[in-house]
């Protein structure tokens, strides 16, 4: 394993471990069973307060006032300075009834057992993580989201051990438990960055990242400042001991923005399936957890799910990525997803609903509040349950399934033909805009070459005929998910499209039938240029070189009396050079010499070196590995170059200029400077367009825009298949 990928596993391990260490510190610390948090909040309300039901029946909501006669916040702010109790604690509390009263109580070894024991969803939950992860890692080691993922399940280890064993009285008395819980809670920080970050990488790095890259940095300090920002507005040192409420409800909202923004990015590209697909379990567990426990907590102070069992809400996101990541077609669950979201997002409807329903009766009825309150709230939900349901459903079914309106799918099929900028690229969206409005796996045309246009291959395809004025032009070939066969509507959407893809291929055949005319034109072209350019070269030239020498040797063996004749051969003899001159410009127009005697790579440095004068801008040239490339691309990509640096050198007022030859299929020349970029308003001279013509008559392309951070870049693009 190379080093650069034993230190992230070490360092995973490290976190684990810190884990298990904590474990050991809260079991090396005795305990009185006097708990006092509120999940992970330890001064909820501005008040230490018994929550949790205890063996001394000590009552809960009890406010501790005084731990060992100091007041609790003490043995935080001055932790380590006052002696830690052995055997008992005292505390001073205000019971519920507003009675000061003094309590001691005995201290015993931590309930492990006991803890383990009713916590036993959170240790599915964080062995699931940590096996998923590490299944993930080794099957994709080099993969963004098992990493992140590897990373979410070592901090929830950490984590975990503030949510399972919990804070007690007593345990103010410990600086070692107390740095524990601290420790735990930026673990639980560092679990919500890595998932923001993995939303923002997931399934692919978003545009956001590239952009802007400190949003990563800025995802992984958000909480950190959050939490400190709040202990500085409250003016207390404890408050750094507890998450405030926008420590749960800020990260929530920009995992979910996220996972949309990553699903949105990705919506027409193969990807949108694992996007949907973990965007889909990701909402629902959060939706979930929304109407189950924060919504009713937020109501009643009671959630309707039991702290132990909430974990068990987000089992399904591990196994969703794992399927995602590795291969998302294995399992294809849209049918379980959509029914899920209807049923989650009914839920929370159900739940807000009902709520709202008492409460704004509970205000107007306040005398009957519980005969009266309760039959509005059922009455109204049983009345507005149905509609609400088939709205969701049509909602959640256009988003699993696709656009189902026939009409609406035909008119944006058009509209996206029309914005098209050329047949073949209206073809390849409106292939696209079909595999993503019905959700399919992959959707192709195969033309009448053999050529395929479209959105993935598709394995075992079902073909359409596309057909034009009674002729066949392609077929498309659709790919339906698995379980998932093609129903009589979706028969009816392809029928309707039909027509209007077969015309669109017929468009696209002509328009690439002379495309590929004009580019045989243009090789043979250029290789009769060079045939004739051979032919000057070594037929004409040599002749006229060998015609001048002969006349300047006739002209030297004349006699001193034939001086006449001495002219007349003096004057032929310059005749004959300026022939030869005017041949040699012929020869240079027809092609550059340079370029058949170096060949591209090394004719682009020799022009290099020339236009890099003492006043102008230092060009370099870089070049991969190129394959024989035919003549007509050569020329054009020599030419377009040359002209490129001639502007740099007139027009750019640069100090450095890189020319770059890349192979990926087709050749791709970028040429970027320094200089003062394209004035604004830009209007394209005689070289410009010169550069685009000779592109286009290949089937290229040629693009001048800005550069990043300044200067100007152009960009040229020549096919190469199909050339040879």
């Amino acid at each position: 394993m190379p080093a650069s990928e034993r230190s992230p596993v070490f360092l995973l391990l490290a976190v684990f471990l810190l884990g298990v260490a904590l474990v050991g510190v809260r079991v090396a610390t005795p305990a009185d069973d006097v708990f006092i948090n509120r999940g992970k909040v330890l001064w909820p309300d501005s008040r230490l307060t018994v929550q949790w039901p205890t063996v001394e029946g000590l009552a809960p909501g009890s406010e501790i006032l005084r731990v060992e006669g100091r007041p609790p916040a003490d043995w935080v702010v001055h932790a380590g300075r006052f002696p830690t109790p052995v055997d008992k604690v005292t505390y001073l509390v205000k019971d519920p009834n507003g009675l000061l009263r003094t309590v001691t109580l005995p201290l015993r070894p931590y309930p492990v057992a006991r803890q383990v024991a009713a916590n036993w969803p959170a240790i599915v939950w964080v062995v699931t993580l940590a096996l998923v992860s590490a299944f993930l890692v080794h099957r994709r080691p080099k993969a963004p989201a098992g990493r992140l993922l590897a990373w979410c399940s070592a901090f929830q280890a950490v984590a975990s051990v503030s949510w399972m064993f919990g804070f007690g009285a007593s345990d103010l008395t410990s600086p070692a438990y107390t740095a524990a819980w601290l420790l735990s809670g930026i673990a639980y920080q560092m679990l919500w960055a890595c998932g923001m970050h993995f939303a923002l990488v997931f399934p692919r790095r978003q545009a956001l990242v590239v952009r802007f890259g400190w949003i990563v940095p800025a995802v992984y300090l958000l909480l950190p400042v959050i939490r400190v920002a709040g202990a500085v507005a409250e003016g207390s040192f404890v408050a750094l001991l507890s998450p405030s409420p926008a420590e749960q409800i800020v990260p929530a909202v920009l995992l979910v923005v996220f996972l949309f923004l990553g699903y949105r990015a990705s919506a027409e590209t193969p990807l949108r399936g694992q996007a949907r697909l973990v965007g889909l379990v990701i909402g629902g567990a959060i939706a979930a957890f929304t109407g189950l426990v924060i919504v009713p907590d937020a109501i009643t102070g009671v959630p309707l799910l039991a702290p132990p069992l909430q974990p068990l809400l987000f089992l399904p996101v591990p196994v969703t990525i794992i399927a995602a990541v590795l291969k998302h077609r294995m399992l294809d669950i849209t049918v379980v997803v959509n029914r899920s979201a209807v049923w989650l997002t009914m839920t929370v409807v159900v739940i807000c609903g009902y709520a709202a329903v008492v409460a704004l009766s509970s205000l107007l009825f306040a005398r009957w509040f519980h005969p009266v309150s309760s039959v509005m709230a059922s009455g109204v939900v049983a009345l507005m349950f149905q509609p609400i349901r088939e709205r969701v459903q049509a909602v959640v079914n256009k988003w699993t399934y696709g656009e189902r309106d026939p009409y609406r799918l035909a008119n944006r099929l058009a509209r996206r033909i029309e914005r098209a900028q050329t047949p073949a690229e209206a073809l390849s969206e409106a292939v696209r805009l079909i595999g993503t409005q019905l959700r399919l796996p992959a959707v192709a045309v195969e033309l009448p070459d053999g050529t395929y246009v479209g959105n993935g291959q598709p394995r075992s395809p079902e073909p359409v005929a596309l057909t034009y004025q009674g002729t066949a032009v392609a077929s498309l070939l659709v790919d339906w998910p698995p379980g998932r066969g093609p129903s009589a509507l979706d028969r009816e959407l392809l029928d309707l499209l039909a027509p209007q893809l077969g015309a669109t291929a017929y468009v696209a055949k002509l328009t690439a039938d002379v495309r590929r005319s004009r580019e045989r034109l243009v090789l043979a072209r250029e290789e009769e240029r060079r045939r004739i350019y051979r032919d000057l070269h070594d037929g004409t030239t040599a002749t006229l070189a060998a015609t001048a020498l002969h006349l300047q040797l006739a002209q030297n063996a004349l006699a001193p009396e034939q001086e006449g004749l001495r002219e007349t051969l003096g004057r032929l003899v310059a005749e004959t050079l300026s022939v030869a001159d005017v041949v040699s410009r012929v020869m240079h127009n027809l092609s550059p010499p340079v370029l058949y005697e170096l060949g591209l790579v090394r004719a682009l440095e020799e022009k290099a070196i020339t236009f890099s004068g003492q006043n102008g801008p230092v060009i370099s040239l870089s070049a991969d590995d190129l394959p024989p490339l035919p003549v007509g691309v050569q020329v054009a990509v020599f030419r377009i170059a040359v002209e490129a640096m001639l502007n740099v050198v007139r027009h750019a007022s640069a100090r450095r200029c890189t020319v770059r030859l890349t192979f990926d299929g087709a050749l791709c020349l970028r040429v970027r400077d320094d200089g003062a970029g394209l004035p604004v308003p830009f209007e394209a001279g005689s070289g410009v367009r010169s550069m685009r013509e000779r592109a286009a008559e290949l089937g290229g392309s040629c693009l001048i825009h800005p550069a990043q951070g300044g200067g100007t870049e152009l960009v040229a693009i020549i096919p190469v298949s199909g050339h040879e």
